[in-house]
């Protein structure tokens, strides 16, 4: 937690290098940013080498400089607030919000192509199409992200569950013992869809989490985690990253279920033709 962590830092302030004392106020200046990045990175932004931001990681008790890094996105989802991302975000009074905005994407969906597990996408992909049923849990702003992926599934397996606060305790419990059931939830996160995952697992049925990391609540209540970089744009929830995961999760599913995607693609054509759904 950041107040440990702030502790940790104000006890070893006296022994810390000058260049150890650079990546410390970076890292309190800019949390957001310093939560995505690696330790060369840091050291870049700092004015310092990576080896100097591994050196505070260790003089500060971590095992290394990635446990420092859980220690920055800690403070990053559980201390601040939508209004003082968007404080934050508007200091320097700029208006070029669409050029801030896609280079905030960026860089996110920069770490996206080097940090997320392949194999992660995969094993989730197999978990979906070999469940009979699958539950997708999803709150607030996630549950964009939640509807998305549902009702892309749903145009190639039956058993497709969007789950709701009306009915999702009711479903899980009737459910089929080998239902798997995915929740989705980034910073900040859902209790709503924490507790009905951790009910689902308490259940028997098997969890699997959407999320920006092995810290994150749902990681504690899921069989299987596909963790994904996230980055808010002020009080906004951007979901550039993790919508391109899901993509990436959809294609290996239907790549993976060979044939039986062109031909359910085709009666789907067939019938939107028929129904008129499209102009």
């Amino acid at each position: 937690m950041i107040v440990l962590l702030k502790k940790k830092i104000e006890n070893n302030i006296g022994i810390m290098s000058a260049g150890q004392k650079k990546v410390a106020k970076y890292i309190f200046e800019k949390p957001l940013e310093a939560s995505f990045l690696t330790a060369s990175e840091i050291g870049n932004r700092a004015g310092v080498s990576e080896s100097t931001v591994i050196r505070l990681a260790s003089a500060l008790g971590y095992n290394g400089f990635p446990q420092l890094k859980t220690a920055i996105q800690h403070h990053v989802m559980e201390h601040l607030s939508t209004i003082e991302r968007h404080k934050d975000y508007e200091k320097d009074h700029e208006e070029n919000f669409l050029e801030r905005i896609i280079d905030s994407a960026s860089t996110t969906l920069s770490l996206t192509k080097v940090q997320v597990q392949r194999e992660a996408i995969k094993n989730l992909a197999s978990k979906i199409i070999n469940a009979p049923s699958v539950f997708i849990v999803g709150n607030k702003s996630s549950y964009a992200l939640a509807y998305y992926l549902s009702y892309y599934l749903s145009w190639f397996m039956s058993g497709i569950n969007l789950l709701d606060s009306h009915m999702a305790y009711e479903s899980i419990v009737s459910a089929d013992k080998k239902t798997l059931v995915v929740g989705i939830s980034f910073p900040r996160f859902s209790r709503w869809t924490v507790n009905v995952l951790s009910h689902a697992r308490n259940e028997g049925l098997s969890t699997a989490a959407i999320t920006n990391d092995f810290s994150s609540p749902l990681a504690e209540v899921s069989d299987s985690v596909l963790s994904v970089p996230w980055n808010p744009v002020s009080f906004i929830d951007s979901f550039t990253a993790p919508l391109c995961v899901i993509n990436a999760l959809l294609l290996t599913i239907t790549h993976d279920m060979g044939t039986q995607t062109d031909d359910q693609l085709e009666k789907l054509e067939i019938m939107w033709k028929e129904q008129n759904i499209y102009t």
